[in-house]
């Protein structure tokens, strides 16, 4: 409960006539009835073999290679499953995984979180470090 709502609940008492009752939108009502689909505690590239779109892979991706669970090489072979050459979108996003690959093997790997975390970034990846 907020602390408005408890502070006229303590209050209730000295008015009169007046129902005082905690109140639940219905976003909070479909929220609570609608069940969430829950991330593995433990991420593998098993689980990108659920992924049904190419956008959910790639998040799956970063996940399992930040974690560690996993390789760029097992990536890039679960990644092979969206190959349609009649898709060019689908022909780049394997292509990423592969200069993702090249440029990890480019870098020590203290610097590898930090190419992930630019490359998996919604707009605008890159595979540029800054100097430092």
């Amino acid at each position: 409960m907020s602390s408005l709502q408890d502070a006229l609940l303590r209050v209730r008492g000295h008015l009169s006539g007046v129902d005082v009752r905690p109140q639940v939108s219905e976003k909070e009502i479909t929220s609570l009835n609608t069940p969430k689909a829950r991330l593995p505690d433990h991420f593998s590239v098993d689980n990108l073999d659920g992924c049904p779109t190419m956008r959910k892979f790639k998040e799956m991706a970063e996940k399992i290679l930040l974690e560690g669970a996993g390789t760029i090489g097992e990536v890039i072979q679960k990644a092979h499953r969206f190959k349609d050459d009649a898709k060019p979108e689908n022909k780049k996003f394997i292509w990423f995984f592969y200069e993702l690959r090249d440029q990890l093997k480019k870098l020590p790997p203290a610097k590898h979180e930090e190419i992930f975390r630019k490359a998996f970034r919604k707009s605008g990846a890159t595979f540029e470090l800054s100097e430092r």
